[in-house]
This record gives structure tokens, sequence and C-alpha cells, in this order.
């Protein structure tokens, strides 16, 4: 929804108030929350859950700019969000699991970056590919996978590490942290 031009919201609960104003009457006292979640950066809006009839009652409001019907939304592991800090439980009942992680060139240097893994105490790091070659674009985008494989079973822990990606030029410290 675009804010109409004269509109100056003061706070996130006037913002939340106005979202709300937008949904049909039903929607808006709802007892179920309907509004999942808002947000305000280079335009802002909402995410909600509607019936039909209520969305094409909001789809006529002036600014309405776009829904998106039966979107359906998996859940995310917490493993698969790409932090610079990778973090992982190993349960008893994973004794072991593989982390996709990627990472984007930062200069225009044609590189090469090899891999360096700290030992960890409990759990061996098996890390595809060793080696990061990077083309000199910047924003270049490479993954690697990191599996982690329980060594030793013993009462809950935390262990920390790190892996090294070094070039002839830099380092990249990426920080491990684990509950095993």
């Amino acid at each position: 929804m675009r804010l109409p031009r004269n509109a100056t919201l003061v706070s996130a609960q006037a913002l939340d108030d106005w979202y709300r104003s937008l949904l049909p009457p039903t929607a808006a006292n709802s007892t179920e929350p309907r509004i999942l979640y808002t947000y305000s950066a280079a335009m802002t809006g909402f995410a909600a859950r509607l019936t039909e009839e209520e969305l094409r009652s909001v789809e006529r409001k002036p600014g309405f700019l776009a829904s998106f019907r039966d979107r359906q939304v998996g859940k995310i592991r917490d493993v698969d969000l790409n932090y610079p800090t990778i973090t992982v439980a190993l349960s008893s009942d994973f004794d072991q699991i593989t982390v996709t992680c990627i990472v984007k060139n930062v200069c225009s240097e044609k590189s090469t970056y090899k891999l360096k893994v700290d030992s960890l105490e409990s759990v061996v790091l098996e890390v595809s590919p060793e080696t990061l070659d990077f083309a000199g674009k910047i924003n270049e985008s490479k993954s690697f996978n990191i599996s982690f494989i329980r060594t030793i079973a013993h009462p809950p822990t935390h262990e920390e590490g790190h892996l090294l990606w070094v070039s002839n030029t830099k380092s990249v410290r990426i920080p491990i942290l684990m509950l095993v």
C-alpha cells in the first residue's frame, strides 16, 4: 500500500493502526491475528491472511499495489539463513547436518581462497569445495557446503570454532557456534 501523500506516521503503532484501518471490519476486529508482519523500507506494506471477499475489499482501496493469493511459504530452517556466524545444533536425533553457505566477492581482483578448518573436539567438519575461485567480479557469489559430523557422544555442550578462507592477500574468518 502506498501511504497517502499527506500522511505522516510517527510511530510503529500508528503504522499498524493504519494497516488495520485498510482491512475490512470483519478482518480488523477478528480475534484471530490476521496481520502476519509489516515492513517499511523502500515501500511500506503488510502481509495478512484474508478471505477472498476481504481481499477484494482491500484491493479497491487507494494506494493498493499487489496481492499474492495462495502463497505457500515453507518453514525455513535456522541453519539455512545466511548469517555471518554459522550456528548449528546437533540433537540426539541427528549425528550429522549439512549447511549451505553463500559468500560474495567484495573486490574486483581475481582471487582464489583456500580453506583452513579449526579442529574441534567432538565434531568433524567436512567442507566442499575446499577452494573458491573468484573471477574478479564484484558481488560474484560462490557457495560451499559444511557437514557437521558428531564424533563423541556426551551431554549437550557448546563448542566454538571457525572456518578460514585464505587468499594471497586476504583472509575471511567465519565463526561457528555449535550445540553438540
